[in-house]
């Protein structure tokens, strides 16, 4: 979809197929938190930081040293442009028609946001509302409105910042109040532009050795065909395998673990009795059911699903310290980590499966979808470690 995107309707295009995919990630997929973080980087991608239509003008002090300290700053991290910096030696006239006093507009930084006019610790207030890198500071400004902490100590430093700070003979107030750009980007025609010949060059090797006919009727040279895929592969080219054999395969074969609770047995909300995905804590208020741990989903229930392919049940059991072994004994001990056990607990450990992945265009096994019981088997766990325990059956 690449070549897409220089194109106004194909921007369109790739953006809702895209955030359709994502809704498909969370809602169908369950892919946990990974479909929030595609959503965020989509957004940043296709939706850029505009410029504030309503903006905080600020007037400030340009012959003091810490006002225009102040200013660097505040201009540093302006990348939304919702500042605008007027420097109080050529706006005076203005301010004056604001209707603040003569102490105030030499005391106090002063501004003016939405037709309302701001002076001292307020004005501070509103800048910290309109950038979001200082909404952090929020809490805390409110918190300095409701004590008068924060006007009292903004007072004492506004009155005395000529006494500590020292004052600028000479005003440099261009430096600040000059308008720039907003989102400054260190790039040039000649990288742009190298960039969108390099892709483009990437696009011809794609159409003449991987877009089907036309790689089949354009004759290429077989010493060719190897670099090629690994340069199309390195600069994201690359064909995805992801609905493959083996992957619609992982749920033939799944893991139930149940805690002995003295006569009685309680699933670990692991692995469903179908095999589904359960929510570990119960808490599923966005979609996280993947076990609410992508590490316990990824690195334990779905290495063992994939690990299972193939192999003989009885023979990758037996192997004690294997990786069957590992695999029981982190995810047991999670549960028993996660509510607190102490002492020696014991565990029933079951692998049931069917052949729901088996489907071929002929009249499909209707016993294809029946759970069978593959391996029964109990372990103990002592809190560091798992041992065999009697079987119950």
């Amino acid at each position: 979809m690449f070549p897409l995107i220089f194109f106004r309707i194909g921007r369109y295009f790739v953006f809702f197929w895209g955030l359709l995919f994502f809704t498909n990630s969370l809602l169908l997929f369950n892919l946990s938190y990974l479909a929030y973080i595609e959503f965020v980087f989509w957004i940043l991608v296709f939706v850029p930081i505009s410029s504030n239509k309503e903006r905080v003008e600020i007037f400030y002090d340009n012959y003091c040293n810490l006002c225009k300290k102040a200013m660097r700053f505040l201009k540093w991290i302006n990348f939304n442009g919702a500042f605008v910096f007027s420097p109080l030696s050529t706006n005076k006239e203005r301010i004056e028609s604001f209707g603040f006093s003569d102490k105030e507009i030499k005391s106090y930084m002063t501004g003016q946001y939405k037709g309302k006019s701001f002076i001292g610790y307020d004005l501070y207030r509103v800048i910290c509302r309109v950038n979001p890198l200082l909404w952090v500071l929020v809490p805390v400004v409110f918190l300095g409105k409701i004590t008068r902490l924060g006007y009292v100590i903004y007072n004492y430093i506004a009155e005395n910042r000529y006494k500590y700070f020292d004052q600028c003979e000479i005003s440099f107030e261009d430096e600040i109040a000059r308008k720039e750009p907003v989102l400054r980007l260190p790039t040039s025609a000649f990288l742009s532009g190298f960039l969108y010949v390099f892709y483009l060059g990437i696009i011809g090797v794609y159409i003449c050795f991987r877009l089907p006919i036309v790689s089949y009727v354009i004759p290429k040279p077989y010493s060719l065909m190897r670099p090629a895929q690994q340069l199309l592969s390195l600069t994201g080219f690359d064909l995805p395998d992801v609905f493959n054999k083996t992957d619609l395969s992982m749920g033939d074969k799944w893991l139930e673990i149940y805690r002995v609770e003295g006569k009685n047995t309680r699933l670990v909300p692991m692995s469903g009795p179908d095999g589904q995905r359960l929510t570990y804590s119960g808490f599923n208020v966005l979609n996280f059911s993947n076990q609410n741990s992508d590490l316990l989903y990824i690195g334990t229930t779905l290495k063992f699903r994939r690990a299972i392919i193939g192999k003989d049940i009885d023979t990758l059991i037996k192997k004690e310290f294997s990786y069957w072994w590992f695999n029981v004994d982190r995810a047991i001990g999670y549960d028993y980590r996660f509510n607190r056990f102490t002492g020696k607990k014991v565990y029933e450990v079951k692998i049931y499966g069917n052949s729901s992945s088996e489907v071929t265009h002929a009249p499909s096994n209707p016993d294809r979808y029946k759970k069978k019981l593959k391996f029964h088997s109990s372990y103990m766990y002592d809190g560091q470690h798992l041992h065999p325990f009697p079987a119950q059956d």
